[in-house]
C-alpha cells in the first residue's frame, strides 16, 4: 500500500521515518508494522476529494490508535489493514471520524468479506441455532461461527447492511454492531432466552417431581441431553419439556421447544 505523509505527533502504536516539508513543523511518515497479508477493508468515505482531504482523515485516524496495519486510498475508498490479533468495529471507525467533514457513506457501503455480527437476543445455544437458520437461509452468505451474541459470516458478491438486518425482520433478534478482526464476545449474563434469573431471599422449596418417563438420551455423567443442542440439562425439574406418546423430552430452553416439535412432527 502506498504510504501517506502526515503532521503528526509520534505514537508508540507506529513506526515513523522522519521527513521534511510539513506545514508547521516535522513531517512523519507512517511505516505501519508488517501485516502478515490479512484481509484489506474498504469504506466509502463522504468528504474526501483531494489529497489535502485524504491528509486530514488519515491524521484523525492515528490520533485515534486505531488498530491499523496499513492504509491507503483509491478516490474516496479508505482502504485498511488491520493489525495481526487486533478487531475493529464499524462504530469505532466512525467515533474516530468524530463530527467533522468526514463520515462513512452509508448509501454505497457494502460489507467487507468476513465479517462479525454483534446480535441481541441470542442468549442459548437453541437461540443460536435460530441465528443460524436465518442467516444460512440468505442467498450469499455463508456462517463461519456462531457464538451467543455473535455471529461470523462470510458474504459472496455485494452485500449491505441493510439486506442483513432485513433478514432479522419478525424475530426476536437484532444485530446492533459490524466488526472485524479477533473479536471475542463473552456470552450474555442472565437465563434461557432472555430471561433473567431473580435472586429470592427465602427459604428453598422442594423441587417438583420429573416424570419417570423421560425420552432423552443421557451422557456419560447420566445428564439428560437436550436432543435439539445436546447441551446437558442442569436441571429437569425447572427445564422445558414436550410430552409426547413415547415419553417426556426435555429441552434447554423455551426456544428449543418448537425446534424439537417440529422435529417431531417431521419424523
Amino acid at each position: 500500500m502506498r504510504r501517506i505523509a502526515i503532521c503528526v505527533a509520534l505514537t508508540a502504536a507506529l513506526a515513523w521515518a522522519q521527513c521534511d516539508g510539513c506545514e508547521g513543523g516535522g513531517c512523519e511518515e507512517v511505516q505501519a508494522p508488517a501485516c502478515a497479508q490479512g484481509e484489506v477493508l474498504s469504506f466509502p468515505i463522504a468528504g474526501l476529494k483531494t489529497d489535502a482531504d485524504r491528509l486530514a482523515l488519515t491524521r484523525q485516524l492515528v490520533r485515534a490508535q486505531l488498530p491499523i496495519c496499513d492504509l491507503d486510498f483509491e478516490g474516496n475508498q479508505l482502504k485498511i489493514e488491520l493489525a495481526p490479533e487486533a478487531e475493529l468495529s464499524l462504530a469505532e471507525l466512525e467515533a474516530s471520524m468524530g463530527d467533522g467533514p468526514f463520515a462513512l457513506d452509508h448509501a454505497s457501503f457494502v460489507l467487507p468479506a468476513r465479517t462479525l455480527l454483534t446480535v441481541d437476543g441470542m442468549s442459548c445455544m437453541g437461540c443460536a441455532s435460530g441465528v443460524e437458520e436465518i442467516l444460512v437461509a440468505a442467498e450469499g452468505i455463508e456462517v463461519l461461527r456462531i457464538d451467543l451474541g455473535l455471529a461470523e459470516i462470510q458474504v459472496a458478491g455485494k452485500v449491505a447492511p441493510e439486506k442483513i438486518n432485513a433478514l432479522f425482520a419478525g424475530s426476536k433478534f437484532s444485530v446492533t454492531g459490524l466488526g472485524w478482526g479477533a473479536a471475542v464476545v463473552a456470552a450474555p449474563a442472565g437465563g434461557c432466552c432472555g430471561e433473567l434469573p431473580g435472586i429470592v431471599d427465602q427459604a428453598p422449596v422442594p423441587a417438583p417431581v420429573v416424570d419417570a418417563r423421560i425420552a432423552n438420551e443421557r451422557s456419560a455423567a447420566g445428564e439428560a441431553l437436550c436432543p435439539v443442542t445436546g447441551k446437558p440439562i442442569a436441571d429437569l425439574a425447572t427445564a422445558p419439556s414436550v410430552e409426547t406418546a413415547s415419553g417426556v423430552w426435555y429441552v434447554c430452553c423455551k426456544g428449543c421447544v418448537s425446534k424439537l416439535q417440529t422435529k417431531l412432527n417431521n419424523d
